[in-house]
């Protein structure tokens, strides 16, 4: 492996943002990792699973308008985002 970390991805946290007007079905694309990815340099024989990896923390956020808030408001604001990673995310609630 290369001294580098192509599968580490740092979460984001999104905190005491008012988001107007914010269709819910387009909040966060996160797209999948790409076969072509794989190299032997970064990942091996196998593709990088970078985009397998990404947490959006969101804490203290409002939403107004015409947003779906009964989709991302029912804890407060507060609610987190993951890719639908096979291997991890059915286990989360």
């Amino acid at each position: 492996m290369s001294g580098g970390n192509p599968d580490y991805t740092a979460p984001s946290y999104i905190t005491n943002n008012r988001f107007v007007n914010v269709d819910m079905n387009s909040f966060a694309f996160i797209a999948s990792p790409e076969p072509a990815w794989a190299n032997p340099a970064d990942c091996g024989n196998f593709p990088c699973t970078g985009p397998h990896n990404v947490l959006m923390d969101f804490k203290d956020n409002t939403f107004e308008g015409t947003s779906d808030t009964s989709v991302a408001n029912p804890n407060g604001g507060n609610f987190q985002i993951i890719p639908n990673n096979p291997g991890f995310s059915p286990f989360i609630s």
